[in-house]
């Protein structure tokens, strides 16, 4: 029986067997000095921050103009000789027309948004490139594109700091901290609750925790490395956003937070 896992939550379960007390207590006490350890070398809302305005929401539209589907996408200056694209899921944009709408992230006030008619700017977006679905990756590639002069123009002051932070080493260690950006399904309302008609308000939500635990499964596989379960709460709409984590006391691009199915 199938199950689709909406939020990744792994716990991590140290026991430790020795044949006396003596080693059970110095285990008890490492394993306190390694929790003590992550804690240090969490993620601080001073160093996120900048990074927040480089996520921005997809939706993709019917050709009757309803919504068929949502997510989140990062902003690139450059990929691959590419510039001004986006970072997603290929799940995300697998059907239907999609567009980008970007939000300016407002310190302390939160980020309530609604459709494109709320957004501070709406971008067209042209599928580049799609991951094969043979080798399990689930990435997309998307350029933006703006029929509007004053959009193209504002184009290249978008935030696209996720460009310029490192990729993290291909297998981070277990209880390592990560800190998630996207627009979840459990932080979307409906317009009508607010007298905005049948516009979907949506928020832009950063949750922190660790690396739980390794998805085995995709160990020796196509992918290029493993994937994560994280205690950070994620849920479907933060498909093609960014989780990042902390290597060298620095940022580093951990990856896509993903749909996952058991």
């Amino acid at each position: 029986m199938k199950k689709t896992i909406y939020i990744l939550i792994g716990v991590v379960i140290l026991a430790a067997l020795g044949a006396g007390g003596w080693q059970f207590y110095q285990s008890m006490v490492a394993e306190k000095q390694r929790v003590q350890t992550v804690a240090d070398s969490g993620i601080s809302i001073e160093e996120i921050t900048p990074y927040i305005e480089g996520i921005a929401q997809i939706r993709c539209y019917g050709p009757d103009g309803y919504l068929i589907s949502s997510g989140s996408a990062s902003l690139w200056d450059s990929i691959k000789n590419l510039s001004y694209v986006v970072l997603t899921n290929a799940h995300v944009v697998s059907s239907g027309e999609c567009a980008l709408l970007y939000y300016r992230y407002k310190e302390g006030k939160g980020s309530e948004i609604g459709d494109e008619s709320f957004a501070d700017e709406f971008f067209n977006l042209n599928i580049v490139r799609i991951s094969n679905p043979d080798l399990e990756e689930d990435a997309a590639i998307l350029k933006l594109s703006s029929d509007s002069e004053h959009r193209q123009a504002v184009m290249p002051e978008l935030n696209y700091k996720f460009s310029h932070l490192e990729f993290c080493p291909l297998r981070m260690s277990q209880g390592s901290p990560v800190a998630a950006i996207g627009f979840p399904a459990f932080a979307s309302r409906q317009g009508t609750d607010f007298g905005l008609g049948d516009a979907q308000i949506s928020s832009r939500t950063l949750t922190t925790g660790i690396i739980s635990g390794y998805d085995t499964r995709s160990i020796g596989l196509a992918l290029p490395s493993v994937n994560y379960f994280v205690s950070a709460t994620i849920d479907a709409g933060n498909s093609g956003g960014i989780a990042v984590s902390k290597y060298n006391g620095k940022l580093c691009l951990l990856g896509l937070p993903t749909w996952v199915s058991f």
